[in-house]
């Protein structure tokens, strides 16, 4: 016979023979800011503590839990920040949620019932005091392959990056405090790969409740890119 002994192994989808657990998605607050970078006004996304105490009023947010995708307009938010908000809330749950079906898209505001759960989570979330978000500076760093040994040099600490630090034959690590970013260059070696991770790993163990978060080379992605001129 083709298959003399067949056997189930991980993975795969639910059926007769098997119960498949979800893994649980943890909950995310993502802050939409305005930034002025050479006289022109971008929207930045990062990552904060989903925390009451980090809401401002300048600002817009966006928290992603399991079942719904929470927008909080700030009053005082410029119209760029709202546009570009709600185009981040939209992709966000095309992307990773696969569709508009899997999750409601929920403007917080008084007339919603539904908007009490969003101050909910927020309340439910312990402060975190082992790590200062407030005067934090972005930190880049770049994974150097010497052959005999790997380098990591701290290239630039705060300030607008220039888009020519990515170097495809090179690694990055962006440490953000709740988030440390791995930008994989495309023509990197794999052990530069490798133990790009491993660093910016190191780095968020270090602090309550931070991750890592892997960035493809010539990527999109909306939390990476804006860090970037």
């Amino acid at each position: 016979t083709l298959f003399p002994k067949p056997k189930i192994v991980k993975g795969g989808c639910d059926h007769g023979f098997r119960r498949v657990t979800k893994t649980e998605r943890k909950k995310r607050l993502i802050s939409i800011s305005a930034q002025v970078v050479q006289g022109r006004l971008i929207a930045v996304a990062l990552l904060v503590p989903a925390n009451r105490h980090v809401i401002k009023k300048r600002n817009c947010y966006v928290m992603d839990t399991e079942t719904a995708l929470y927008v909080l307009v700030g009053p005082d938010a410029p119209k760029r920040v709202i546009a570009k908000t709600f185009q981040f809330a939209s992709c966000m749950r095309m992307r990773e949620h696969v569709g508009s079906q899997s999750c409601e898209l929920v403007v917080v505001n008084d007339n919603d019932p539904r908007s009490s759960h969003f101050w909910e989570l927020l309340d439910a979330s312990p402060l975190s005091s082992t790590f200062n978000f407030e005067n934090f500076e972005t930190t880049l760093y770049r994974m150097d392959d010497l052959q005999d040994e790997m380098e990591v040099t701290e290239v630039q600490k705060g300030g607008q990056l220039k888009r020519e630090l990515c170097d495809p034959a090179t690694c990055l690590i962006l440490d953000c405090g709740l988030v440390v970013y791995v930008w994989k260059g495309k023509n990197a070696t794999l052990d530069a790969r490798v133990m790009s991770f491993e660093v910016a790993k190191k780095i968020a163990s270090e602090r309550e409740n931070a991750s890592v978060v892997l960035v493809p080379y010539d990527t999109d992605d909306v939390l990476f890119l804006p860090y970037f001129q």
